[in-house]
């Protein structure tokens, strides 16, 4: 039954039914009018007379049916909706990691190394770019990273690609090409500060930048081995998805 169906057969129903009931009703308090309500009747007359309200006074049906309609058509809306699916919430902001462009690589150096020192005073977990120059094979890179958690592996293989821990260890267990990769340049891990910390003074690392966002709600801008001065252009991976 459609919709224009439904409100008819409660029009025929239930709207008679009321308006009979408006109007005993309204006879009654005709008959009970109190004395001093002569000059309330006159402002009736006057602008309750005319338009939808005189429409409405001289047929209640009229109104008790705009009303009915009004009520049902609300009611149905929600019920209808109750039935449909949530609405998919869009995503906050990711917390990116990384030198921006148009960053001077030494001040990015100085901004990663505090952000590691104190995630290192922190109790909790923290996940950390680690920004390698030279890059790594993939096997070095993976022991590197012992005792944390690997999110992603920033690769040439030949070509600039991501993988999770699994790719980066099929990664290591490839054999070698002729310039000695596939070799790793970045890692996204994920660990206590006390393991992160000493991770800055390891051979090949040339940053560590913490933050308390989780992998997943982390985009990574990548500071690829040798460059210097100011970054023109952030690197991101093609196919990472919403990075920015």
């Amino acid at each position: 039954m459609t919709l224009l169906d439904r409100l008819r057969a409660i029009d025929e129903q239930h709207v008679p039914r009321l308006a009979a009931g408006l109007r005993a009703a309204g006879d009654r308090v005709a008959r009970a009018r109190p004395p001093g309500t002569a000059r309330l009747a006159r402002l009736d007359e006057r602008y309750a007379s005319r338009g939808l309200l005189g429409q409405v006074r001289r047929t209640p049906a009229s109104g008790v049916g705009v009303l009915a309609v009004l009520l049902l058509t609300g009611a149905l809306a929600v019920a209808d909706r109750a039935g449909d699916p949530p609405a998919v919430v869009p995503a906050g902001p990711r917390t990116a990691l990384g030198p921006a462009a148009g960053d001077d690589v030494e001040d990015y150096l100085a901004i990663a190394s505090a952000r590691l020192d104190a995630a290192a005073r922190e109790p909790v977990p923290a996940t950390a770019l680690v920004s390698l120059d030279p890059a790594l094979p993939a096997a070095q890179a993976q022991a590197l990273a012992a005792g944390l958690e690997v999110d992603r592996a920033y690769a040439r293989a030949p070509e600039l690609q991501v993988v999770d821990a699994a790719g980066l260890q099929r990664l290591a267990a490839a054999p070698a090409g002729p310039d000695g990769c596939p070799c790793v340049v970045a890692l996204l891990v994920t660990g206590p500060g006390t393991v992160l910390g000493p991770l800055a003074g390891q051979e090949g690392v040339r940053a560590v930048e913490a933050t308390a966002a989780a992998a997943p709600d982390v985009a990574v801008r990548l500071l690829l081995p040798g460059v210097q001065g100011t970054v023109s252009e952030p690197v991101v991976v093609p196919g990472e998805g919403g990075q920015r």
